[in-house]
């Protein structure tokens, strides 16, 4: 396709009316926005579904083009620029698109280096998108980095050429393959896993998101014409897929409780591996940072594979974060949530506050985390317990939780938990299509809750 924007918006039929869009946007924001009432997930949806069919169609960037051919331009592009360093090359590889070394490189080498100017980020000073201050002043927004840089990003999709990230806008995948690019019939059988308590807030978080944009963006002056014209639901959930696979963070330079976010231009190429012959470091100042792309102690030899290793660690963590699926992960886990019963029980609350422990906990082969054992430790205490043990921390650094006789309770309420947890997902896999991805995750969450009672029966044996 010509012209000059590429992520133009291609109208259904006749112009879309406000007037039959607005009323239905602002049903999503309620529905999605009011917690005190429980909106079905389908009917979520659902609404969106209606809105998407009457709004324009989203065209990514990269539609049509091939990502090797742009990525090498990309990095051509990059090395003309100042301060840049860019030693690799974009290359076919089995996840499509992968970076190799360009040249042999010692330890330490900088084979990328990129000021962050070159970054789509939500840091402030860097002379990008200064019309999106509004949204940083927004209650809501404010306090999402990740929004802010999925509407960075559309605003500068939406300059077209004109925008300083051009040639990177043209690297990024046009089809994203993650839970919101997913059915959600295909997701609904997951609801018996314990992936639900991750996905379902998510899917509504989204269409929340979108639905309070779409009301700061029309209400906003002439800046945000181009944004206006073109932000739809397909548009904002392509940009979230492209921030929730490939965003960095780094401490927060605008707000130090919250970390920066940022998009790293043929950074981002760099496939997933366990092991990897490169490490991603910044360097320089507060006022003058550049992100590189270093050799570890062995160096790299010209076309070796670059890899980094990504941050989830368990089968749930790569589907819902990464939008993919490693063949083999050691040490797999799954999540298992349980929660104090609100009444009767402050002390207990009250000694909880006070220690490192959090709901969910990872469980799986030789995985017992020792926060879990403590937490149920609690749930089981007495209040009077549970008062005498909060007494106790302020007079000893290291606090005992341990229940004495009562202590074998501990094991056999886990077990029991793990067991019940067992017949559900039994439940969900016999309903499940064998052909959906949702029966491979049902699965799997089933081997790691087995293989966790496994070993707490070894440990008790």
């Amino acid at each position: 396709m010509g012209g000059k924007n590429r992520a133009v918006a291609l109208k259904k039929g006749s112009k879309t009316k406000k007037s039959l869009l607005n009323p239905l946007i602002k049903e999503l924001y309620r529905i999605t926005a009011d917690v005190t009432k429980s909106t079905s997930i389908e009917d979520i949806c659902k609404q969106g579904d209606l809105i998407a069919s009457k709004e324009a169609s989203f065209i990514p960037p990269s539609y049509n083009l091939n990502r090797i051919e742009v990525a090498n331009q990309l990095i051509a592009h990059l090395k003309k620029q100042d301060g840049t360093i860019c030693n690799v090359k974009a290359v076919e590889s089995d996840s499509g698109v992968g970076l190799v070394a360009e040249h042999d490189a010692d330890n330490e080498s900088d084979l990328i280096k990129l000021p962050l100017s070159q970054c789509i980020s939500t840091i402030d000073g860097q002379d990008q998108n200064p019309v999106m201050n509004m949204f940083k002043t927004d209650p809501i927004v404010s306090n999402m980095m990740n929004v802010q840089l999925a509407l960075n990003l559309l605003f500068e999709v939406f300059e077209g050429e004109n925008s300083k990230y051009y040639h990177y806008l043209r690297t990024l995948p046009a089809y994203p393959k993650t839970i919101l690019s997913m059915p959600v019939e295909e997701l609904l059988p997951l609801k018996g896993s314990s992936l639900w308590m991750e996905i379902e807030p998510m899917i509504i978080a989204i269409h929340r998101q979108y639905a309070r944009v779409h009301q700061l963006i029309h209400s906003a002056g002439p800046n945000f014409d181009k944004l206006k014209a073109g932000f739809t639901l397909s548009a904002y959930k392509w940009a979230v897929q492209i921030i929730q696979t490939r965003q960095n963070g780094y401490p927060g330079v605008n707000n130090m409780e919250l970390n920066d976010l940022f998009l790293i231009p043929i950074v981002d190429l760099c496939n997933h591996a366990t092991t990897s012959l490169v490490r991603l470091s910044p360097s320089g100042t507060e006022n003058d940072i550049s992100i590189c792309l270093k050799t570890k102690a062995d160096g790299v030899k010209e076309g070796d594979a670059l890899h980094l290793t990504y941050s989830p660690t368990t089968t749930g963590e790569f589907f819902i974060h990464s939008g993919f699926i490693p063949e083999n992960i050691e040490s797999d886990a799954s999540k298992i949530r349980i929660t104090l019963p609100k009444e009767n029980a402050d002390w207990r609350w009250a000694l909880m506050s006070q220690l490192p422990i959090k709901s969910p906990f990872k469980v799986g082969r030789e995985t017992i985390p020792h926060s879990l054992i403590n937490f149920i430790r609690i749930f089981l205490m007495n209040e009077e317990t549970a008062k005498s043990k909060f007494e106790d921390m302020k007079a000893v650094q290291k606090i005992d939780l341990t229940l004495g006789d009562e202590e074998p309770k501990v094991f056999q309420f886990l077990l029991g938990r793990l067991r019940l947890m067992l017949m559900s997902l039994e439940k969900s896999i016999s309903n499940c299509d064998e052909s959906l991805l949702a029966h491979k995750l049902l699965s799997n969450e089933q081997q790691n809750y087995q293989d966790a009672v496994d070993y707490i029966t070894q440990l008790q044996s």
